[in-house]
């Protein structure tokens, strides 16, 4: 049978009905009212009745039913229960004819009359409180039909979507109507075994359908079950775990790249002794020990401490905490060296104003034995009797100079550090051999052994020899320079030329 589509599109619109709201009040899915208004499919005729009610109009106004009357001439007044209990208490006061047994008949279908009545205000109250809880609670909430429609959701379920949808434009909608197929790829199959199979499901980790960053949620599902123990819908509710899903991430790759790092760190609950977090790879490098031997034993520390310094840490514990602050602190290897470490620990509190240790341990063996073979070195270069600096040319600064320059050149040893040689240069040098000095430096090259004149601040003038090293460290040039005072030396050779002279000439 025709319908004429085009006047139920005018009417709907003139309704201010959205194709959803038709679709929820006639039990569809939204796209079969699209398809009646487009003529793709054609209603049954209990459809048309139904749809002629909603919009107000007679069967034969949308439809060639021209026989079914007028709905609007065979709609009733509604009368509401209130209405019509007073009507009927209006009735037993002014009947006189009424028998006895009618009378408490009439009285008791008026007395439940108030008792539905009564629990109507209750029921209504109730399911007001439910409609306000229901918004306050933050997850999405939504329930499907065994058709997969939407039959009820909270505002959280809207706003994920990310469009501009109301409760009426999504209710009676299938998902699929509202999102693409892939974004409801992980929970399509959920919601399917739930209907199928009866048994809840809680808390499995999904993918939040919707545009924008993804999110990541929490899905649990019950069913509601009809008196056939089937299936007739479902309840659904969806955590936003996307922030607990993002630092759980961000902790994993905070942790690996801990673990990579030389160092021990850890972190402890202060009350229970027990680790937190034991990370770092030098553990068994510093110790000898692995992680899951310090995680079954905190204390093994203490016992790995040098038996000479192992008081000092005694009362820590024996108190059973850690001691505070910086040390540095010699250690037996379970291999028996001895091991210098760089020990740190503080103390903080978690949300629950609960104590928490935390510190981070390093093996410093190394770094002062070289510290100790630079000092040694340094003690060697200043009991030099000859001169030493050592150049960065390209910034004439001395980044070493030991004592013996002070004894030879009379200045104090302070003068010749950082720009030394422009002191050196414009000071020290006798005024002969300062152009080509410059010369020497401006090419930043010097022979290996040259000889130049200086000048002491007692105006005495000294014969200095002086041997270049050069030395290049990460592609950078360095000259070392040793001086020796070669005045005496001279004028014994001197003399000698001139007593070689007097016997060649006897």
């Amino acid at each position: 049978m025709k319908i004429f589509r085009n006047k139920i599109t005018q009417l709907r619109k003139a309704k201010k009905l959205t194709v959803n709201q038709v679709a929820f009040h006639l039990g569809k899915c939204r796209s079969t009212i699209s398809y009646w208004e487009h003529g793709k499919r054609f209603p049954e005729k209990t459809d048309i009745i139904a749809l002629a009610m909603l919009l107000g109009v007679s069967v034969a106004e949308i439809s060639e039913y021209e026989d079914l009357p007028d709905i609007n001439q065979t709609k009733e007044k509604k009368i509401g229960l209130k209405e019509l209990t007073a009507e009927l208490e209006s009735m037993l006061a002014a009947s006189s004819d009424i028998t006895g047994e009618n009378i408490k008949s009439l009285n008791k279908i008026l007395n439940e009359t108030n008792r539905v009545i009564s629990e109507n205000k209750i029921l209504k109250k109730e399911n007001g409180r439910l409609e306000a809880q229901n918004r306050s609670i933050n997850e999405i909430l939504y329930i499907k039909d065994k058709n997969r429609i939407i039959r009820g959701l909270n505002n959280n379920f809207l706003f994920y979507i990310g469009k501009d949808y109301t409760k009426e434009d999504v209710i009676g909608l299938k998902a699929i109507d509202i999102y693409g197929r892939k974004e409801i790829e992980d929970i399509v199959p959920l919601e399917n075994r739930v209907f199928e199979t009866g048994e809840s499901i809680k808390d499995i980790k999904i993918k939040i359908p919707g545009k924008g960053k993804t999110k990541y949620g929490l899905m649990s599902i019950e069913p509601i079950f009809e008196e056939l123990e089937n299936v007739v819908e479902i309840a659904v509710s969806i955590k936003d775990i996307t922030e607990v899903v993002e630092n759980v991430a961000k902790l994993e790759l905070l942790e690996t790249v801990i673990n990579k790092l030389d160092e021990q760190i850890w972190i402890m609950n202060e009350t229970t002794h027990k680790y937190n977090f034991f990370g770092g790879s030098g553990t068994e490098k510093m110790y000898g020990h692995t992680k899951e031997e310090f995680r079954n034993d905190p204390f093994l520390w203490f016992g790995l401490i040098h038996p000479e310094v192992r008081q000092k840490y005694q009362a820590t514990k024996n108190l059973h905490t850690f001691p505070l602050g910086e040390h540095l602190i010699r250690i037996v290897h379970k291999n028996g060296s001895n091991k210098r470490i760089k020990y740190k620990a503080f103390r903080t509190y978690d949300n629950n104003n609960k104590p928490i240790l935390y510190g981070i341990i390093s093996d410093i063996t190394k770094e002062l034995e070289t510290k100790n073979i630079i000092a040694l070195m340094e003690k060697s270069i200043n009991s030099m009797k000859q001169a030493f600096c050592m150049l960065r040319p390209s910034t004439s600064e001395h980044l070493f100079v030991n004592r013996a320059r002070e004894q030879i050149y009379g200045y104090s040893y302070d003068k010749f550090l950082n720009n030394g040689y422009e002191f050196w240069l414009n000071t020290c040098l006798h005024p002969d051999d300062r152009e080509r000095e410059e010369k020497y430096n401006n090419k930043k090259s010097w022979p290996d052994i040259r000889e130049f004149k200086i000048i002491r601040p007692n105006g005495e003038i000294r014969r200095i020899e002086a041997r270049v090293t050069k030395i290049v460290h990460e592609g950078e040039e360095f000259f070392s320079f040793i001086d020796r005072d070669i005045t005496k030396d001279n004028k014994v050779k001197e003399r000698n030329q001139i007593k070689k002279q007097k016997q060649d000439l006897s």
